[in-house]
């Protein structure tokens, strides 16, 4: 068995004046527990590159830092050339060693850890986070399973995996007609059809002034995930929770064939975890959900 060095500590560096979006830092996170584990370090250090511009972005990933890692300290540097280099073990996700380029959404060093030891940590939170989202659920769930959905919505870009918000309407109203005993959580900040939230079985997490901090441990809470390929995504892929989600098959065509072949599954994921490279349409999401839903129990 192995035993935790409770003297050394691994280090994280994460690059906040580069675009940092939150599924690549949900990656990092994951990539810094296998550090742990490989290294058999306790805790981690983190330095943050960051500049005032990026302020918002810092108080929110270090929150998320806090909820997922176990973190010794703490330091905020303006540029590379202050980095300490007296660690042993280092997990720099821009440059690696030799100043390398590294890809920040990419899970093959997941997919080799599972490779050589048939598991993975979990994205999963502090015990007592955890709880004060199980009292939430309790309370508004009622006893029904919950799903925690995320429709991207990217007005920007608009051809990335966007969720078709019309086929959803008709499925969230199929599992209220054939009494579908789940209470559908819409989350993020994306805009919803106003025909989805008017739903008896849905409600908007903003509508409990949830951030996406929330949210994220809303996901791990959950019975299941639906939705996008999205960031959030991210808690749900590394974890045992059931997921069915879609993604544009012209979106990271190329990326999406060097993670996972032709598989709808990553090598680490159940078969109640499923990503489809196809756009939702009513029949495959009935058809799929459906699969999926035989394998879930009712919460309590």
């Amino acid at each position: 068995m192995r035993m935790l060095d409770k003297s050394k500590n691994c280090l994280g560096i994460i690059d906040l004046t580069k675009d940092v979006k939150l599924g690549d830092f949900l990656i990092f996170i994951e990539n810094l527990k296998l550090k742990l584990i490989e290294n058999e370090c306790s805790k981690v250090d983190i330095q943050i590159i960051a500049k005032y511009s990026s302020k918002k972005k810092f108080f929110l990933y270090t929150k998320i830092l806090e909820n997922y890692l176990d973190i010794s300290s703490c330091k905020i540097i303006k540029s590379p050339k202050y980095l300490k280099s007296d660690y042993k073990f280092i997990y720099y996700p821009q440059f690696e060693e030799g100043l390398k380029i590294s890809s920040l959404d990419s899970t093959k060093s997941v997919q080799n850890f599972f490779t050589k030891n048939g598991f993975i940590p979990f994205l999963s939170s502090k015990d007592n986070i955890k709880f004060v989202e199980k009292e939430f659920l309790e309370k508004v769930a009622l006893n029904r399973l919950v799903i925690t959905v995320h429709l991207k919505n990217n007005v920007k870009r608009p051809f990335e995996s966007n969720a078709n918000q019309v086929e959803w309407i008709y499925f969230l109203n199929w599992c209220h007609e054939t009494n579908i005993s789940a209470i559908f959580f819409i989350i993020g900040d994306d805009y919803v059809l106003p025909e989805i939230l008017a739903l008896p079985n849905v409600i908007k997490t903003k509508e409990y002034c949830f951030d996406i901090v929330q949210d994220l441990l809303l996901i791990e809470s959950s019975d299941m995930f639906m939705g996008s390929c999205s960031g959030p995504f991210q808690i749900a892929l590394f974890s045992k929770i059931p997921y069915l989600v879609f993604k544009n098959p012209e979106h990271h065509k190329e990326e999406m064939l060097q993670e996972i072949g032709g598989s709808n599954r990553f090598p680490f994921s159940t078969n109640a975890q499923v990503i489809l490279r196809e756009n939702e349409t009513f029949e495959i999401m009935v058809a799929e959900f459906n699969k999926i839903y035989k394998t879930l129990n009712k919460i309590g």
